[in-house]
Parts: C-alpha cells; structure tokens; sequence
C-alpha cells in the first residue's frame, strides 16, 4: 500500500507523459487489490496517452485494462 500512496501523491503533480506514466503505474499497483480501480486508471491513462500521441502510455494502458 505505500507504493500506492506514493503513486497517488506523485499524480497529484504529474503532467503529459509524465500524468500517463504515473497513471499506468497506479493502475498496475492497484492490479491485486481493486481490479476495478485498475481497469478505471488505465482507461483513464489510456485517454490521455491518446490525446498526447504518446505511443508507449497507450501500450502500457491497453496492457493494464487486459491485465
């Protein structure tokens, strides 16, 4: 749980790629604890990778929602 506190305080002030790395690790760290979070994260991470064109963070994201 402290590497989901430290995500959760890291994406506080996380912007671009940065927002959707951050985003992509919570939704993995959450993985075993709450799948729902996971799958509402890296949709959400998914989106912004999206608008970012940000290749890796839409990989990463797709990975996390099939997880």
């Amino acid at each position: 749980m402290d590497r989901i506190k430290e995500l959760t305080q890291e994406l506080q002030t996380a912007v671009g790629k940065e927002k959707v790395i951050t985003m992509n690790k919570l939704a993995f760290a959450y993985y075993h604890s709450d799948p729902v979070k996971t799958k509402e994260l890296a949709e959400e991470a998914l989106e912004l990778a999206t608008q970012q064109n940000f290749q890796l963070g839409i990989a990463t994201a797709y990975n996390n929602i099939g997880v």
